[in-house]
């Protein structure tokens, strides 16, 4: 049977993502959040507490405080694809969060939107500074105090790269930079299309292997660097025979998106 399983990045707020859990009937909860302050310490307890009473399994995931934006993009990101593979249906509560987490788990939910069922933001009933007393209401509720539904933005589409390119990426971020040869072997273990038989014939028949590194290294730049010039680029610097490839920045938030790489590094 499938599970029920909600993604919150969560900020100084209760009322959001307890109301959401409990409304949707999810059988499990990631709670992502910062440690570098105790407030966010206090409602990752307090709504742990709120899910764990109505028999939800809370799963607590630390992030990243100095890099917040790459650490929600990777762990948002991995959690959709590992709970999708389980044949699990996916939300992601956009709205318990500061801006950047909000950002981040959005342009994640986008990115994998074949994956999740939606992305929801809960709309406040009103906000704890309107209380007459704001810290006993903040204490109790957070920065939103109740919920009058929710509301679940579109989802627009985010390049997908295609299987190789993606192989390649998440490769290069995984390993660092590579010479070609390097590449098209990993491409050819991964049995990735179009390069499941890259192979060279030995040193000794030197013309051969010449013509076939050449026919290798053409499909490569056609098929995977050409088109992820944005992503991957040739070291400049680099000396030697064989060129040496690495990501760009805008190429490791692609991997970080990705939801298959092992680490944020």
């Amino acid at each position: 049977m499938d599970q029920t399983v909600l993604i919150t990045p969560l900020g100084w707020e209760r009322d959001r993502a307890s109301f959401l859990a409990q409304d949707l009937r999810v059988h499990k909860a990631y709670l992502l959040y910062r440690t570098d302050h105790e407030e966010n310490h206090k409602f990752v307890e307090m709504v742990k507490t709120d899910l764990e009473r109505i028999g939800t399994e809370i799963e607590l995931v630390k992030l990243n405080n100095s890099r917040e934006f790459e650490s929600v993009l990777f762990n948002v990101s991995k959690i959709i694809v590992e709970e999708h593979r389980k044949q699990n249906i996916v939300y992601v509560n956009m709205s318990a969060s500061g801006k950047i987490a909000a950002a981040a788990s959005t342009i994640a939910a986008m990115f994998h939107k074949d994956k999740i069922k939606s992305l929801i933001y809960v709309a406040a009933s009103r906000y704890a500074f309107q209380d007459k007393d704001p810290m006993k209401a903040f204490n109790e509720h957070g920065l939103v105090i109740g919920a009058k539904g929710r509301y679940s933005p579109p989802l627009f589409h985010i390049e997908r790269p295609k299987e190789p390119i993606l192989c390649a990426i998440v490769e290069l971020y995984e390993r660092g930079p590579m010479k070609y040869s390097k590449l098209l072997e990993i491409l050819a273990e991964h049995k990735v299309p179009g390069f499941e038989s890259v192979n060279y014939p030995p040193t000794s028949d030197f013309n051969n292997r010449k013509l076939q590194i050449s026919k290798w290294t053409g499909r490569l730049k056609r098929r995977v660097l050409d088109p992820a010039e944005k992503y991957i680029e040739i070291i400049p610097s680099h000396e030697g025979p064989e060129k040496v490839v690495r990501l760009t920045r805008e190429g490791e938030h692609l991997a970080i998106l990705t939801g298959m790489v092992s680490a944020l590094k």
